[in-house]
């Protein structure tokens, strides 16, 4: 048995499958039954209200007739002559109104033997006069005709029960009357007469008439305009309280045609079918009661029947959901059995809902498991891309076609082969204000972008891998179609490229294009020639595309023409500043059209006449001087030749318009300590910066610099750089909540150890801890703020 609960644990979807057709075959079963049963009783109900109108309609005719006959004889009864002497005659002759009664009622019962009884009045004496059963002397209806409120109808039957002793006990004797009155003229009523007819006799002859059987708890009731119940059965007492309201409330709901028809009432947990008709020409409603039980006692027996058809088919659908489930189950449990067999942990009871849960759950697994190997493959396969894009440029290779078409299938490069191809540099501009602003990860995240966007706009004309070269610059290998205008057509696109790229990222770039090639062996050279390129950015400026068509090119000058540098010399010697901007404007023109070599030999140059022709040996100037100083060491750093045209301007301006002798010695010292500081404040991010650097940069010896440097600020160069640094790291943690790498990166320190234990050393704490502290001290500081002004 426990192997058995066991299997059957593991058999969770046969389980559902076999109760699930189960459930579907005998809901399907038993709504037909539902159906069949419905529509048979309420076939069986309409058959049998049909029926029943039948009779009630035959029932109705048949006293409509037994009606018309009474009519007609209560009509010739009231023009009788005898009769018509009785109701009107003044005096009152006993004998003789008895023998007239006699010979009329004779008459009349002789023909008619249903007759009860006969009533005369006359209004002259205001008396009634009776035959057949002297029960009454006064007649209440009658009377009632001269009641205006209660009129009395007229030639129609109304059922009452007249008393009579038996024995000195009242006895009823129910009746029909019929009465027959006219009214005068003058308003006033005549003479009135009622038959009254045996209320036995009628509703015997209905009922044997129409072969209603009593037995079968059917009979026929009369309703009278009193709303009063009567039964048609003498023996039978039973009159529903109920049933005259039922009536009455169905009657008013009718329309004065539509006041015939059937209906089931529920009572007391029976059911009744219930069958009407009103006959408006004697003012009663005939209605059929029957117990419904009667009309279904057919309908238990199939009612059984649809029983054991339904178990029976339970039963079929068991066995067949048992054969078609485990067919269906086959597949699955044979798909179950090898994934479990192949897992650490196997498909058990209570381990999962069922085996559908388990298959998903596995199949979540896989494909978690699939995605994470092919996020890896891409990511593996993009850095081999890489990798051999950067080989492609900066290394020289010797690759047959056919090795190259492997590289480029394994890697997935989507360069045509076998094409033309140029080599497109891409350098940030104004790199050192860009490193500072930005982290090491913010950094390579713009350039990826900077790729990106440039890829984008070029892919439609021309098909492009782009590659990281890291630091300032980025790389695409760009094939060239046989039909596209080169180099043109690139050159607009990357000016779009770069608008795009300022609009949304606020820097610019600048763009070296190489020539175009067919040999993709000579993507190395073209790589090189690029690069050398970018010197010429010095003399077009930021944003500028550089091509080998389109730069300049020395006409044989490779010097500053002398009338120029004779304008200038005049200028300052005359200490005419707006003499020299104009000079020094044509000066900067001038080498501008000369090559990169050339220009920077012609810049060198001006400085050292500048410096010269100010003759600082007779006028000495330490501000000119640290200025010029500081040109030096500032003119690497500047990317444009308008940047160093700004700088030299900018020092002669001071120098011409200098009025102020200082102490040489003193002034030169302090100068010197100044512009040492103002260098290292702005260039502290270069891991390069130290004394050695300073001091060359400065031409002076590093002993001289790092001894005039500790006399002015009372530190080492190399303390003032770390005073420097970690000023600035402090700033960033509270700042911008970098994390300790990106501020590392941003302060130009190589060595994360390093960093800590110079942040400690001076704080006292790490870096971490400093945080802490900080917002520590500001939340007290807040709460006792709030505490003052409680």
């Amino acid at each position: 048995m426990r192997e058995v609960a066991a299997w059957l644990r593991t058999r969770h979807l046969l389980m559902k499958m076999i109760a699930f057709t189960s459930m579907a075959v005998l809901l399907l079963v038993s709504i037909l039954s539902a159906i069949l049963y419905g529509n048979a009783r309420s076939l069986l109900t309409n058959q049998d209200s049909i029926s029943s109108r039948k009779m009630v309609y035959q029932v109705n005719y048949n006293l409509s007739q037994m009606n018309e006959s009474i009519v007609r004889l209560t009509q010739s009864f009231y023009l009788n002559p005898d009769i018509i002497e009785i109701m009107f005659d003044q005096s009152e002759d006993m004998s003789g109104i008895a023998l007239k009664m006699n010979k009329a009622f004779s008459t009349v019962t002789s023909a008619n033997l249903y007759v009860h009884s006969i009533s005369i009045y006359n209004p002259q004496t205001r008396h009634f006069y009776n035959a057949g059963s002297p029960i009454f002397f006064d007649d209440p209806l009658i009377k009632a005709l001269f009641d205006e409120d209660n009129p009395l109808p007229k030639l129609k039957p109304v059922y009452r029960n007249l008393g009579k002793l038996v024995n000195g006990h009242e006895v009823g004797e129910p009746v029909f009357s019929y009465f027959m009155f006219e009214k005068q003229e003058n308003g006033s009523y005549g003479g009135a007469v009622a038959i009254n007819i045996k209320a036995e006799w009628l509703l015997d002859s209905l009922h044997e008439v129409n072969m209603i059987d009593p037995g079968k708890g059917a009979h026929i009731l009369i309703m009278d305009r009193n709303n009063q119940l009567i039964n048609t059965v003498r023996d039978i007492e039973e009159q529903p309280d109920w049933l005259k309201d039922v009536l009455m409330n169905r009657l008013s709901d009718e329309t004065p045609e539509g006041q015939q028809g059937s209906f089931v009432e529920s009572r007391n947990n029976k059911e009744y079918l219930i069958t009407y008709a009103d006959n408006s020409s004697m003012g009663m409603t005939f209605v059929k009661i029957q117990p419904a039980l009667e009309v279904y006692h057919y309908l238990s027996s199939f009612k059984s029947s649809i029983l054991f058809i339904t178990a029976v088919f339970l039963a079929v659908s068991i066995v067949v959901s048992v054969l078609v489930a485990r067919r269906l189950y086959s597949p699955i449990g044979k798909l179950v059995k090898q994934v479990s067999d192949g897992q650490d942990t196997p498909f058990g009871p209570g381990d999962h809902r069922d085996e559908i849960t388990y298959l998903d759950h596995v199949f979540k697994q896989s494909m978690s498991t699939l995605q994470s190997y092919q996020n890896e493959r891409f990511q593996n396969r993009d850095v081999m891309k890489h990798y051999w894009l950067r080989r492609f440029l900066t290394e020289k290779l010797q690759m047959e076609w056919e090795e190259l078409e492997e590289v480029f299938v394994r890697t997935g490069i989507v360069l045509p082969r076998r094409a033309a191809y140029t080599v497109v540099l891409l350098k940030i501009d104004d790199y050192s204000r860009f490193r500072e602003q930005n982290s090491a990860k913010v950094q390579e995240a713009i350039r990826f972008a900077l790729i990106n966007i440039v890829s984008e706009w070029l892919s439609p004309s021309f098909p492009n891998e782009g590659l990281d070269l890291k630091e300032d610059l980025v790389g695409l290998i760009v094939n060239v179609p046989e039909d596209s205008e080169f180099p043109g057509a690139l050159i607009r696109l990357l000016e779009q490229a770069g608008e795009t790229v300022k609009r949304f990222y606020k820097l610019s770039f600048t763009a070296s294009v190489s020539r175009e090639t067919h040999e993709f062996g000579q993507l190395f050279a073209l790589y090189n020639q690029t690069l050398n390129q970018f010197s010429y950015r010095f003399q077009y400026g930021h944003g500028a595309i550089l091509h080998p068509g389109s730069l300049n090119r020395t006409d044989g000058h490779q010097e500053i023409p002398q009338a120029l540098l004779k304008q200038l010399q005049a200028a300052m010697n005359g200490r005419k500043v707006e003499e020299a901007q104009t000079s020094l404007a044509a000066i900067f023109q001038a080498i501008g059209s000369l090559e990169y070599q050339y220009a920077l030999t012609a810049i060198f140059a001006l400085i050292e006449t500048v410096k010269k022709n100010l003759d600082l040996e007779r006028e000495p100037s330490s501000s000119l001087l640290i200025e010029l100083s500081s040109l030096s060491l500032h003119l690497s750093k500047k990317e444009t030749l308008s940047e160093i045209e700004q700088e030299l301007y900018g020092v002669m301006e001071k120098a011409l318009q200098n009025e102020v002798k200082e102490p040489a010695a003193v002034s030169l010292d302090s100068y010197i300590v100044e512009t040492v500081t103002q260098y290292i404040r702005s260039s502290y991010s270069d891991p390069g910066v130290c004394l050695a650097s300073i001091a060359s940069m400065m031409k002076l010896s590093s002993r001289k610099l790092g001894n005039l440097f500790k006399a002015g600020m009372q530190m080492s160069v190399a303390d003032f750089i770390n005073e420097t640094r970690l000023l600035k790291a402090s700033e960033l943690l509270l700042e911008q909540n970098c994390s300790v790498r990106e501020i590392v990166e941003q302060i130009g320190v190589t060595n994360e150890t390093y960093f800590f234990s110079l942040f400690k050393k001076k704080f006292g704490v790490t870096p971490k801890e400093y945080v802490l502290i900080h917002y520590a001290a500001q939340t007290a500081e807040v709460i006792r703020k709030e505490n003052g002004k409680d």
